[in-house]
């Protein structure tokens, strides 16, 4: 299957190769800012550093045309991906700061432009790569099904070790904090502080929960005006992914230090060295169980692709509210209907779901209409 795509991600991912590496060119000649509070923007060996990845993408995203069955490419473009996003540690920091300003974070809004150019050519890249990666795999570059792909069923075991981890990770890392105290927080008191200590337990707890559970695909039945109703997908898939790999690398490569040098974390005085060997790898772990959990919610959630065809068809189940949505009284809970209108037409719900809207949450099997008393309708949230 030849992918229209590959022209458009080749010359924008040259133009950002183009641009940033011109501008790190710049820099690396003797004419880079000074950036707070730290004195650099990027966790680099050297300055030329970004001019070798960028250099290397315009030549890797090419190769991907003039090879389209070869793998090396692609492999290519992901590792200078993964190279990218390591050397930008501190995104995690700009994300909470920008957030919530009033918490004292260091924040320095040039750092954080040319960390996020940076880290838009690690976006470009990996969606060239993974693109690359599912033709050669025989899957839709869009949605990356394969005929032998079938519908996801119930949560499996390492969704919900993963999921059950990153709550772990979390309630150790409030653990370690309970015992050492919370007198030496470098956090301003205030609003903002528990806006963040508030954000801390649902990034924690609830968010890494609704990737595996069922009231994070459909609402629950105590909230009015949204019970049976889909969660908005990236509602809870944005955050997770964006969370997940942030944890991982800032915390990763604090715990790659912590190995490399211990008596650097107990100059200040702050907290003890048995603090930070609990910390740390509670964050990790929090890291990794959000990210597995995420890429489970990703599948479940993945509706019918537009362009191969695969994946859930709409599949609308009667319930209580029967007569409002035109089913007759023998499509009972859980019975497919053929969606007629109460004129006897098509169901106009129905119909668009056949043509590519997302459904509410593909295919709801015997635990959805158990949960919801057999309403789950079809409508999305938009």
């Amino acid at each position: 299957m030849k992918n229209r795509f590959d022209p458009y991600w080749a010359a924008t991912t040259s133009a950002w190769a183009l641009g940033y590496g011109g501008l790190r060119v710049w820099w690396a000649l003797g004419h880079r800012p000074a950036f707070a509070p730290f004195g650099w923007d990027l966790l680099l060996l050297s300055p030329w550093q970004p001019v070798l990845l960028c250099a290397l993408a315009l030549l890797a995203v090419p190769a991907m045309l003039a090879a389209p069955r070869r793998w090396g490419a692609p492999i290519g473009c992901a590792a200078i991906a993964a190279a990218i996003v390591v050397s930008c540690p501190m995104t995690l920091l700009d994300l909470v700061a920008t957030v919530l300003p009033g918490l004292g974070l260091p924040y320095d809004p040039a750092a954080i432009l040319s960390r996020a150019g940076y880290l838009l050519g690690a976006a470009l890249l990996a969606v060239a790569a993974i693109r690359r990666i599912r033709q050669l795999r025989g899957g839709c570059p869009r949605c990356g099904r394969t005929d032998r792909d079938g519908i996801p069923g119930r949560v499996p075991a390492w969704a919900w070790l993963g999921g059950y981890l990153a709550v772990a990770g979390c309630l150790t890392r409030l653990g370690a904090q309970l015992v050492a105290g919370f007198g030496a927080v470098p956090l301003r008191s205030g609003p903002a502080e528990i806006g963040f200590e508030f954000g801390f337990l649902l990034a924690g707890t609830v968010l890494p929960l609704a990737t595996v559970h069922r009231w994070g695909r459909v609402w629950p039945r105590w909230l009015p005006g949204l019970r049976g109703h889909r969660v908005p997908r990236w509602l809870v898939l944005g955050p997770a992914s964006v969370l997940a790999t942030g944890l991982l690398v800032y915390f990763g490569m604090s715990l790659a230090q912590l190995i490399v040098d211990p008596a650097g974390w107990t100059a200040d005085g702050r907290f003890p060295l048995a603090f930070y060997w609990v910390a740390i790898p509670a964050y990790v772990s929090w890291g990794l169980g959000l990210a597995i959990g995420a890429v489970w919610y990703r599948r479940r959630t993945r509706p019918r692709c537009r362009r191969c065809g695969r994946g859930p068809a709409a599949r609308p189940v009667a319930g209580p509210d029967s007569r409002a949505t035109g089913a007759g009284p023998a499509a009972g809970p859980g019975r497919r209907t053929t969606g007629s209108g109460p004129a006897g037409g098509p169901d106009r719900r129905l119909a668009g779901s056949e043509q590519g809207a997302e459904p509410l949450d593909q295919q709801p099997d015997t635990e959805d209409r158990e949960q919801h008393g057999g309403a789950v309708p079809d409508e999305t949230l938009r």
